[in-house]
């Protein structure tokens, strides 16, 4: 019998003693967002070519994406893509929490998440980061994607390491600031990463 099956799961991880969380995928799109209720909710469909594995191990979830050993021609690299978002919810007050997330060609996206410390790789799809809150170190790279980077505050607030692994192209200068106690480290080996800041 064939454990690959169209469904739609959703899944719920109460917050007391979760720490970390740890995400493994190739085709899977992966968005953290806040959440409204008192537990870290994790949405995501399966087909018949992937599937998203859930477990926890002490204070870690692991969420990683298995795949059917198969030929992946045009319609089924076309299925892999379809429905392919999973959506990760943290309540707002869960703030002493890492993230850690390697992806394949899929985007990585962190939108108004308060987190301790953040770990975001890519093969080559883009990572967008919007509006977290830090409270130590943001690491984002994608080899051949785009890093976009929208944080609270200022530029002084962090100690920032942003630049393209290109020579060909014009980098970024900021200040170092060890002093500011948060590090931003921003890396794409194509592109310049965009970083901002909102006041």
């Amino acid at each position: 019998m064939n454990e690959y099956i169209e469904e739609s799961r959703k899944l719920r991880f109460p917050t007391s003693g979760i720490q970390s969380i740890h995400i493994s995928c190739k085709n899977y799109r992966v968005h953290f967002v806040p959440g409204s209720n008192e537990e870290i909710t994790v949405r995501f469909h399966n087909n018949r070519f992937r599937q998203i594995q859930a477990s926890r191990n002490g204070t870690t979830l692991y969420l990683e994406e298995k795949m059917a050993v198969t030929f992946y021609g045009l319609f089924r690299l076309m299925e892999l893509m379809k429905d392919n978002v999973l959506e990760i919810e943290i309540p707002a007050d869960h703030t002493g929490i890492t993230l850690n997330v390697e992806t394949d060609v899929t985007e990585i996206v962190v939108d108004g998440i308060h987190a301790d410390q953040i770990y975001l790789k890519s093969s080559s799809g883009q990572i967008s980061i919007r509006h977290a809150y830090v409270d130590k170190i943001l690491s984002a790279h994608s080899a051949a994607g785009m890093v976009t980077c929208c944080l609270p505050g200022t530029q002084g607030d962090y100690d920032i390491d942003c630049r393209a692994e290109r020579k060909d192209v014009c980098q970024p200068y900021y200040a170092p600031n060890p002093d500011a106690g948060k590090k931003i480290i921003l890396r794409s080996n194509m592109y310049v990463p965009e970083l901002t800041f909102l006041r």
